[in-house]
């Protein structure tokens, strides 16, 4: 039996019922390992503003997809969203934070940098911002 794409997915989403990376590892105490089941096969994030995130939310196939958060952290954007909490990522820091985050808690290694070319447009574009404001 084919499995159905709420099965294999899972949202990156800091909702009520968000569990953290961390969650899926399990740790066997007379053996003395770490032991990671992650259940998913496909990662979904939700690429618009915060405004508009709620009503995307509200479509029943993204409701019934489970959720995942990664741990908090201060956004670097360039462009805050209004009246939101600087903890508020941009897509691309999500997607970052997500990989260093799995890294760590899934597949148990150290993070050494590996992912960080996910972030050379955004820096780009994060220090022509800022040299565009200090003229």
């Amino acid at each position: 039996m084919k499995s159905s794409f709420k099965d294999k997915a899972v949202l990156v989403f800091p909702g009520k019922e968000s569990k953290g990376l961390d969650q899926f590892q399990t740790c066997d105490s007379t053996e003395g390992f770490v032991e990671t089941k992650f259940p998913f096969t496909k990662i979904v994030f939700i690429d618009s503003t915060w405004n508009q995130c709620h009503k995307i939310c509200q479509d029943e196939r993204i409701q019934s997809l489970p959720q995942i958060m990664i741990h908090s952290r201060q956004t670097l954007f360039w462009r805050y969203q209004s009246g939101k909490p600087k903890e508020y990522l941009s897509t691309i820091e999500a997607i970052y934070y997500l990989c260093v985050d799995f890294q760590r808690y899934v597949v148990n290694r150290t993070y050494e940098g590996q992912f960080d070319n996910l972030l050379f447009f955004f820096k780009f574009m994060y220090e022509k911002i800022h040299q565009l404001y200090s003229k």
